[in-house]
């Protein structure tokens, strides 16, 4: 997770809809689906999972792979990239 830190991951659905989170060190992130923002704690696991905790959608837990900046790759039909800074 340590380059994601300061970087944006943008989580695309077939449908085009668009979701960025922004993960910070000490375990919160920030996030946008459009206009609306949300934001929340994360955790990894003894699994390699993260988990994404928020008032809005409860607790969702993902695999968590190791990835580097610029990068794009799918995960359960969505389209997955890490892209440098806040976006």
């Amino acid at each position: 997770m340590a380059s994601r830190n300061g970087n944006t991951t943008i989580i695309k659905d077939a449908n085009g809809i668009t979701n960025k989170i922004q993960y910070k060190a000490d375990g919160a992130f920030d996030g946008t689906q459009g206009d609306a923002t949300f934001s929340g704690t994360w955790k990894l696991d003894d699994k390699g999972r993260v988990g994404l905790t928020s008032i809005v959608s409860g607790t969702l837990c993902t695999p968590a792979y190791a990835h580097r900046v610029g990068n794009t790759w799918t995960a359960g039909g969505y389209t997955v990239s890490l892209v440098a800074g806040v976006q």
